[in-house]
């Protein structure tokens, strides 16, 4: 397992004797300390990619080694998502437009037709088997389908509150969640014929989204410490759990769904999911 925190450290755990080596450490920009916030496994989890301020580090697994950086990176928003089948790596660049790497040799692909000159992206991600890319655009807020061949546009969905910043794919990229009227709600989009499949209603300002691998499960936090489990297509809360360690930044699923790891201000906990 993999955990990042606030001074720049990438640690990989042992689960059984809970102890924890040092695999890679950001370094400082502008003489401060980078904080992780994301990390995602591309290339058949051969590579762990941690998002910074100023590129994507690139790790190369299990030894730990550190590979090309992937520059032109966008600070607006760090994250980079990777395809279902992790062949492909998709960010914003640092001039706001849609960024697309190959996850195994690291070479920066092309983008063709008006996708190529669309500005103004904070958020990309492939869907449909990376034949189309879901894009994030401001101002506007549009949140808009395009073809990856073509570079057309093929689809726009048709909201304006959208939170781009709290959202989540599910991981056979056929769900799209992120938080609609100020936050406390989110809707649960179908992909990639933006299907709406529900709203969950919220009693609180929801901080993070995390599908479980069945797609049909998405976990919330809201500050408080509690992680509540949702239907995406019922909208009934189907769980909550709450293991003391303070104020949750972020949840992850094991990939056959039956653990899990919730962390917070240098604490985490490892469960086993019990539906």
């Amino acid at each position: 397992m993999y955990t990042g925190d606030d001074s720049g450290r990438v640690l990989t755990w042992d689960r059984q004797t809970r102890e924890y080596e040092g695999l890679y450490e950001l370094g400082r920009l502008r003489n401060r300390r980078q904080a992780v916030w994301h990390l995602a496994l591309a290339a058949a989890s051969t590579r762990l990619l941690v998002p910074a301020a100023d590129r994507i580090h690139v790790i190369n697994l299990p030894e730990g080694t550190p590979g090309p950086h992937l520059r032109d990176t966008s600070t607006i928003l760090p994250r980079v998502e990777v395809s279902a089948d992790g062949r492909r790596v998709v960010t914003v660049s640092r001039d706001q437009r849609v960024a697309v790497w190959d996850a195994k040799t690291l070479e920066r692909q092309d983008v063709s037709g008006p996708l190529a000159q669309l500005s103004g992206l904070v958020y990309a991600a492939l869907i449909d088997d990376g034949k189309r890319v879901l894009i994030f655009r401001q101002p506007g807020a549009e949140v808009s389908m395009w073809d990856m061949r073509s570079g057309e546009r093929v689809g726009v969905l048709d909201s304006n509150d959208i939170w781009c910043r709290v959202c989540a794919l599910a991981p056979d990229r056929r769900a799209f969640a992120a938080c609609v009227s100020g936050g406390t709600n989110v809707c649960v989009y179908g992909l990639p014929d933006w299907a709406n499949r529900t709203v969950i209603r919220h009693d609180r300002q929801v901080e993070s989204l995390t599908f479980h691998p069945n797609g049909e499960l998405l976990a919330l936090t809201d500050g408080t410490g509690d992680v509540a489990l949702w239907n995406t297509t019922t909208g009934d809360r189907v769980g909550a759990w709450n293991w003391r360690i303070g104020r949750v930044r972020g949840v992850a699923f094991a990939p056959d769904g039956l653990t899990c790891a919730v962390g917070g201000f240098g604490r985490f906990a490892v469960f086993d999911v019990d539906l």
